[in-house]
């Protein structure tokens, strides 16, 4: 089931008779974390206009969709994950990076082309938290702030507070400011576990960055991202992410968080030792 959320943009200041405080907010949000203890997500990232500025020509070659990126995304409450990019230039796959651990080490690979062999295999020791503090990934760039500290978590140590309620569509929303001199608020969706839906400059909505437009329901019940996108300058233009896959609570082995296994023309960096 997919909810579509695309008229956030025009909001008013109408207060909805379900709205909740800070303290539900930051509830609400720590309960939807503990509903999972592991996830695997599968995302497309696309952004035609940056390809076209580096290449006119697929303007006439009218294959603009061949260009994007699929990011797989293995979470767990142990500390171990694993994130893999496959990199598709004209519907080919040029190039494949996977980066994680394994509850032991860290590792960092690169393969290119459809090379199952890596070119390259970088190890190093486990970070004292035991999460590796990989790339921001859009569907969770709102909700997920590495080394296992999610938005409730913020929320929970720090001094947010409500700026305002607001509604759209007859739905609730909430306007938070998760610090005293955080300079940017969070759009609260109250009808999808008051998930954030938009980061808002403190000045307007003129700051805003990150959209998540739609939001798909899981098989527990809880409410995911499902497809958004991201600005990273007012001068760029923005990146169109869509989640493909999305599952909670599986059962992961442990070779599935192994690193890949070099080639005898691989080169290993090992920084274990």
């Amino acid at each position: 089931m997919i909810v579509c959320g695309t008229s956030i943009l025009f909001l008013s200041t109408a207060v909805a008779a379900d709205q909740p405080d800070i303290q539900d907010a930051t509830r609400r949000l720590i309960d939807w974390k503990r509903s999972f203890t592991n996830l695997r997500m599968v995302f497309e990232v696309r952004n035609a206009g940056q390809w076209l500025k580096r290449k006119p020509e697929i303007a006439d070659a009218g294959n603009i969709d061949g260009y994007y990126r699929r990011h797989e995304w293995i979470y767990t409450d142990d500390g171990r994950c694993r994130h893999e990019v496959r990199y598709f230039e004209a519907g080919r796959l040029v190039r494949k990076r996977i980066e994680g651990n394994d509850g032991k080490i860290e590792y960092r690979s690169e393969f290119y082309g459809d090379s199952e062999s890596p070119s390259k295999v970088g190890l190093d020791r486990l970070h004292p938290t035991g999460y590796s503090n990989l790339e921001a990934l859009p569907p969770i760039d709102l909700l997920y702030r590495g080394r296992d500290e999610w938005i409730g978590d913020v929320f929970a140590r720090s001094h947010p507070e409500v700026i305002r309620h607001e509604t759209a569509d007859g739905k609730p929303y909430v306007v938070v400011r998760r610090a005293a001199d955080d300079t940017m608020n969070l759009l609260l969706d109250v009808t999808h576990d008051c998930l954030p839906c938009r980061d808002v400059g403190t000045s307007g909505n003129s700051g805003a960055q990150q959209w998540i437009h739609e939001f798909r329901q899981l098989s527990n019940g809880r409410w995911f991202p499902a497809r958004g996108r991201r600005l990273l300058s007012p001068e760029d233009t923005p990146y169109e992410w869509v989640v493909t896959e999305i599952e909670v609570n599986l059962t992961l082995p442990e070779a599935r968080f192994a690193p890949p296994q070099p080639s005898p023309k691989t080169r290993v960096i090992d920084l274990t030792r």
